[in-house]
């Protein structure tokens, strides 16, 4: 499984991305 750490900089890197 993915960390949880690496899957919430992804998230953050989406959103700000917008």
């Amino acid at each position: 499984m993915a960390s949880a750490l690496e899957q919430f900089v992804n998230n953050v890197q989406t959103l700000s991305a917008q």
